[in-house]
């Protein structure tokens, strides 16, 4: 039995997906590729997934304990880098410069900030179909005020629901929302920077069955032909359980 950590966006030509997963003895990978064959069951069960002792530097949680919610255990989640850098309680990355960016995935907008060495990637693994880099060159905490204040000013979200970002784009609403709020910005289409197809089921589910052929992956989904199926982080994956067709 293992956990989801996520799915890993990593690019040659365009970017390509990995299942990241963790159990007691460590992590492995398992390759997301359109035509692949995959089966398994995601549960309601959830396990640690460790945590980060340095930027981009993931260690297993030592007793790969049971968890309620979440991803992390109360002693990994102590011990990760990142827990403190979400309550901007402390000053990692001080060197590193960040981005405030917005992106558009199905029919919704969102604001957020990451690393501005890593935007695009941040894009890939958040689903989007468009983004444009609004504010660059900014400490962590001067992105953190930004991306709160566009909320507060704007209202423009923080987050999109996973249901939200398999709906089809129906074109760029993210220029729309430039023009709306002042922005002039360059908007990158993301459509065409993976290997996926575009189109991707918009059956989605969190738990379940996953059997079959894959078709596409969107940010953290997987989808087949028949279903998407979310790939929540600290979820338990397990063999499929055989079930009556009533179950289907």
């Amino acid at each position: 039995m293992s956990s989801i950590v996520k799915v890993e966006w990593k690019k040659d030509k365009k970017w390509m997906a990995d299942l990241l997963l963790v159990d007691e003895t460590g992590f492995t990978r398992k390759e997301l590729r359109s035509g692949d064959s995959i089966k398994f069951e995601v549960t309601n069960k959830r396990k640690c997934t460790g945590y980060y002792n340095d930027i981009g530097s993931r260690n297993p949680c030592p007793a790969y304990r049971d968890i309620e919610k979440g991803n992390q255990c109360f002693s990994c989640k102590k011990k990760d880098i990142y827990t403190g850098y979400v309550r901007g309680m402390n000053g990692l990355d001080t060197e590193k410069r960040f981005s405030v960016y917005l992106v558009q995935a199905g029919r919704s907008v969102k604001v957020g900030v990451t690393r501005s060495e890593k935007l695009e990637r941040r894009w890939i693994e958040q689903g989007a179909d468009f983004g444009a880099e609004i504010h660059s060159d900014l400490s962590s905490e001067e992105a953190l005020k930004k991306e709160k204040s566009i909320t507060e000013t704007k209202g423009i979200s923080q987050s999109i629901r996973k249901d939200k970002k398999v709906e089809e784009s129906e074109g760029n609403i993210l220029e729309d929302v430039l023009d709306k709020n002042g922005y002039n910005e360059k908007i990158v289409d993301l459509r065409d920077k993976t290997i996926y197809p575009e189109k991707i089921s918009t059956n989605i589910r969190r738990k379940g069955r996953l059997s079959g052929t894959i078709k596409s992956v969107k940010g953290q989904i997987v989808s087949t032909e028949r279903i998407s199926m979310v790939m929540t982080s600290g979820k338990v994956v397990q063999k499929p359980v055989q079930r009556g067709l009533e179950f289907f």
